[in-house]
């Protein structure tokens, strides 16, 4: 999503270097700002979800329980 929305902006703001000729509004100047920007945007989202405890606990075994709470030492 992140890829999509960021390639229109920079592709529609930067954009002159056409990508191929089978989609002529598709650029160059899209194409690897997208790229940055969902780089960019995954290592800014993984920082942030680091921080909660239910997605960094190591599971030793797989149980299927949808309302289980987790159980998990914290280091």
């Amino acid at each position: 999503m992140v890829n999509d929305i960021m390639a229109y902006v920079f592709g529609k703001t930067f954009g002159k270097t056409s990508l191929i000729k089978l989609s002529p509004n598709k650029t160059w100047e899209g194409f690897i700002g997208g790229g940055i920007s969902t780089i960019v945007f995954a290592v800014i989202i993984t920082g942030y979800l680091s921080n909660f405890h239910s997605i960094t606990c190591p599971m030793n075994e797989v149980i299927i329980m949808p309302f289980k709470k987790i159980q998990c030492e914290r280091p």
